[in-house]
């Protein structure tokens, strides 16, 4: 079948799903697992108009072309309309973009409903590195700014200002504490106003423990039940705080889609600040290593029945950098090693040999493997 012909075929099933409640609707068909991958790749292939097409695209970002198409196909497809969207770690706004163009083509949403997007606004590279995919996108002002100041703000604001999407946006500092010692020292540290509800959060800018532990006891007031958590590092093999935090609160999720790293779930419980401090706590060492044993292997095996290699593989990886993270970094070399024997995932095997070296990341820098 030509990619065309695929193409048309998934946009065909597309509008005739739409109709109904996504994940309930493909999951009672195809099952919860099976059904997650099928409604992503079909709002992957929900063609963009073609203006939109190259405006998703013309940011740098470390999201995969899939994962652009199917934010922009979420929001205009499955996004329910009625209350603004929340992002944290917006980086440049390739993702900001694709949510709201997303946004504009949803015939459900109610005027005043905006995205919100929060973002350290500083360096995630080395300056040299940005610099370069800044320069000739940018004016020569923002640029400077960025050179005086460490701040890319005005240089997003550039990307995002003068376009037909531009009244949905509202960007600002929002900076997530690495630590817990950090929250009142930090400036800009994330938060919200009070009252302030959304429906879909997309979380981007959760890269570490405590970070995300701070997050959502920071927006368990702002979400209720039926609005959905698209986590864009979830099958990102360092970030296992991700998959750890959805497994200690699962009676909260419900995964609803899935397509490369991104994992969308529908929230299906209420968020509690107390219960999260209560089951996540501020450091992963604070977990027994058994803990992420049964929360792993549990995961691995729904990835098995779902047969899902590259998740099975991040999960495995991600058990590695667990352990890693907490001293047991022997134990992580060898689950590594034995994951390189396997000749299934060669087609993975640069993944593996960085996770050999570095495994994932703390607030301090890079957990390594000698």
């Amino acid at each position: 079948m030509s990619e065309f012909k695929v193409e048309t075929w998934y946009q065909g099933l597309l509008k005739q799903f739409s109709m109904f409640t996504p994940p309930s609707t493909i999951s009672s068909l195809l099952g919860n697992e099976v059904g997650a991958k099928t409604w992503a790749k079909l709002l992957a292939f929900s063609k963009p108009m073609p203006a939109h097409d190259k405006l998703i695209h013309g940011i740098h970002s470390e999201l995969t072309d899939f994962e652009r198409k199917f934010t922009y196909g979420f929001f205009s497809e499955v996004w329910s309309g009625q209350k603004n969207v929340l992002e944290i770690g917006s980086f440049l706004g390739s993702s900001s973009r694709a949510m709201c163009l997303g946004m504009l083509m949803n015939q459900k949403r109610v005027p005043g409903v905006k995205l919100y997007t929060y973002d350290k606004f500083d360096t995630y590279y080395t300056n040299d590195e940005q610099f370069n995919f800044l320069q000739g996108q940018v004016p020569e002002s923002a640029l400077n700014t960025f050179r005086e100041t460490g701040s890319f703000k005005e240089c997003f604001d550039y990307y995002h200002s003068g376009q037909e999407y531009s009244h949905l946006l509202e960007a600002d500092y929002g900076v997530l504490p690495g630590k817990p010692e950090d929250v009142g020292s930090l400036q800009n540290c994330f938060k919200l106003e009070e009252g302030i509800e959304f429906d879909a959060v997309f979380v981007d800018g959760a890269k570490s423990w405590y970070g995300t532990k701070y997050f959502f006891q920071t927006i368990a007031a702002h979400v209720k039940p039926g609005a959905f958590i698209i986590f864009q590092d979830y099958g990102h093999y360092p970030c296992f705080w991700l998959s750890t935090f959805v497994a200690l609160l699962k009676h909260n999720f419900r995964l609803a889609m899935n397509i490369d790293n991104t994992y969308t779930f529908e929230l299906i419980a209420p968020l509690d600040a107390e219960e999260i401090d209560v089951n996540f706590p501020d450091h992963p060492r604070d977990l027994a290593p058994d803990i992420y044993e049964q929360i792993y292997i549990q995961e691995m095996r729904e990835a098995n029945v779902r047969s899902d290699t590259y998740a099975f593989l991040s999960l495995s990886l991600q058990y590695a950098a667990a352990l890693a993270y907490i001293g047991q970094i022997d134990e992580a070399k060898m689950k590594i090693l034995r994951l390189a024997a396997q000749p299934y995932f060669a087609d993975y095997m640069g993944m593996i040999q960085q996770a050999l070296k570095t495994p994932t990341y703390s607030p301090d820098g890079a957990v390594q493997i000698p």
